[in-house]
């Protein structure tokens, strides 16, 4: 098992991400059988505060455009990125409006010229992966706009189905669970605060696993708005959703 630091991130990242693109969208649960999983139909309404028509976003880590393409439905101008080369070929075979796509480290923002300012700047399942997470939101702090905002959405680690999956060494989990664990919802409170950010909104969020197809998940989809109710499985829910804005300098 070979564990993400700062110094391989970007080897194993590309590793795993330039091979699995081709079929991400249906092993990550993007474009499952039965009905393309769409992020809006889970986080449209839940996000849509955060996000109005003409605002300039950067989506960091679009992967295969799924989320992209639900950012681009609110009528923003998006600059969608990702590390991995086939990852935004995918993404911009959507041929999603208003968007325009980069191969970007989010990790390396501090060296790159030329991004610009934002009013947004989001990052859906891909904040988590990032070794240094208290350095990239002190540069992200750099390419927002006066009254600007972070929104995140990501991984709870208090989940159990995070930390089972590293024990068993499913999917990537084996190898990112030293940098995923970060996520507890104290713990992003904790970096937000102390990496120059006001805490907005931060909730779990979705226990039910984004599965559209087999009878279990069915079942556990109608059942989701009860079990989300249950404060305990509340606590345990796979999402965390962080919405942060900068402290004056």
């Amino acid at each position: 098992m070979v564990h993400i630091t700062e110094n391989n991130y970007r080897e194993r990242i590309l590793e795993y991400y330039d091979n699995v693109a081709p079929e991400y969208g249906v092993k990550h649960g993007a474009d499952m059988a039965g009905g393309r999983y769409g992020f809006g139909e889970l986080y449209k309404k839940v996000l849509a505060p955060y996000f109005s028509p003409g605002d300039k976003v950067l989506e960091l880590g679009c992967g295969n455009g799924a989320s992209s393409e639900m950012l681009a439905s609110y009528g923003v101008d998006l600059t969608a990125t990702d590390i991995s080369d086939e990852m935004v070929k995918i993404a911009q075979s959507r041929d999603i409006p208003n968007t325009k796509f980069l191969r970007l480290d989010a990790m390396e923002l501090g060296k790159t010229e030329g991004i610009g300012k934002f009013d947004v700047i989001t990052a859906f399942n891909s904040f988590a992966y990032y070794p240094a997470k208290a350095r990239v939101l002190r540069e992200l702090r750099s390419h927002l706009n006066e009254n600007g905002r972070l929104v995140i959405l990501d991984m709870n680690a208090l989940c159990p189905v995070y930390p089972i999956s590293a024990w068993i060494g499913r999917l990537e989990m084996s190898s990112w669970w030293t940098t995923t664990k970060e996520m507890t919802p104290s713990g992003i409170r904790r970096l937000c605060s102390e990496n120059g950010y006001r805490m907005v909104r931060l909730e779990t969020l979705n226990f039910v696993p984004h599965a559209v197809e087999g009878a279990v998940f069915q079942v556990l989809k109608a059942v989701n708005p009860l079990l989300n109710s249950t404060p305990l499985v509340k606590k345990l829910a796979m999402r965390v959703l962080i919405v942060a804005e900068p402290l004056p300098e």
